[in-house]
């Protein structure tokens, strides 16, 4: 029963409703005068900021980093329909419900999406159990800061996961990345965007 439960609730997890949808428009890296990259939608002097909605509404609650699932999820996500109701049915009743809107919450996405997301989760179970378990703990961490400062790290975490790996750790170099974020969300960003890069986070 345990496990089931767990695995109800890594789905609500991966599936919950994501903060800054628009953040995945891709913009070209451009460089400073100095040469140092600069990260697209990112100003240091006013604390990276948060995403602004296109159609007025201001910087969105709640933001998120969607954790990566376990394999048994990614192997309930790569089902069939057919084959996700019987996988369901064999489960408690209590958790069938939880289970069937996770699948429809799936299914609705595009596509390409579904595609896009399951090669993340196939890039990150490659690493080396102690990457994966660094990856969760960054993600834990991350969960455990206040809403503002989560707002400016998934803000800078995407912006970041669009360069390339030589850019971004000149990028982290600079005093004002130092000076807006504390060592620990330092680390966070560093972590995340080496080992679970998501440029396009739906």
């Amino acid at each position: 029963m345990t496990r089931v439960l767990q695995f109800a609730a890594v789905l609500t997890v991966v599936l919950a409703p994501v903060w800054g949808d628009d953040q995945a428009t891709k913009v070209p890296p451009k460089t400073t005068v100095k040469g140092t990259p600069k990260v697209p939608g990112f100003n240091a002097k006013k604390g990276a900021g948060g995403a602004v909605s296109p159609k007025g509404g201001g910087v969105r609650p709640l933001p998120t980093i969607p954790k990566a699932p376990r394999p048994q999820v990614v192997r309930f996500f790569r089902m069939t329909p057919q084959e996700r109701e019987i996988y369901i049915d064999k489960m408690p009743v209590p958790q069938q419900n939880q289970l069937r809107k996770a699948a429809e919450t799936w299914e609705s996405l595009p596509p390409e999406e579904r595609d896009r997301r399951l090669k993340l989760f196939d890039s990150l179970s490659k690493l080396p159990k102690d990457k994966q378990d660094l990856v969760d703990q960054r993600l834990n961490e991350f969960y455990t800061l206040p809403v503002p400062r989560r707002v400016m790290i998934r803000n800078i975490y995407q912006r970041l996961s669009e360069l390339p790996e030589a850019d971004r750790a000149q990028w982290m170099d600079r005093p004002e990345f130092k000076e807006r974020f504390t060592p620990i969300e330092q680390q966070i960003v560093k972590d995340l965007v080496t080992y679970y890069p998501n440029p396009q986070i739906q």
